[in-house]
């Protein structure tokens, strides 16, 4: 039983890892260009900053306008977002990981306490970024 539990152990690691890496390989940003000695940088046009974004729902009429005047570079650093929630993924618990990235597409942000008497982290997802979670679920 012991070794029955731990294969099962082993293959729930292994689909977090196969989604983590999936989530990894997501498209970049297109509207962005990186600069080569350095991937962590990046160009983004001023008319980026003040875009808007529609989302539609199934029937195609507007659910909601995201504004996109947000100027956190990890707000248009898809390849940022993407690793945070790979990472996310890896440190949460496997029964949690659903309801975690759900939320995520619900609010569009996840928001944690980095120590448990202070402020909480609050991190704002781009709508192409959360547009491309909701495929992968």
């Amino acid at each position: 039983m012991k070794e029955q539990l731990q294969n099962i152990q082993s293959q729930v690691e292994k689909i977090k890892a196969d989604f983590s890496k999936l989530i990894l390989e997501m498209p970049d940003n297109p509207n962005i260009t990186r600069l080569s000695n350095s991937p962590n940088c990046y160009i983004i046009s001023s008319s980026e900053l003040f875009k808007s974004y529609v989302e539609k729902d199934e029937e195609g009429k507007t659910k909601k306008i995201h504004s996109s005047n947000w100027w956190s570079p990890f707000y248009h650093d898809f390849k940022s977002q993407y690793k945070f929630l790979s990472d996310l993924i890896n440190k949460t618990k496997s029964e949690s990981i659903i309801n975690v990235l759900e939320k995520i597409i619900e609010t569009g942000q996840y928001q944690e306490r980095v120590y448990s008497y202070g402020p909480t982290h609050n991190c704002k997802f781009h709508p192409e970024v959360i547009a491309q979670l909701k495929t992968m679920l």
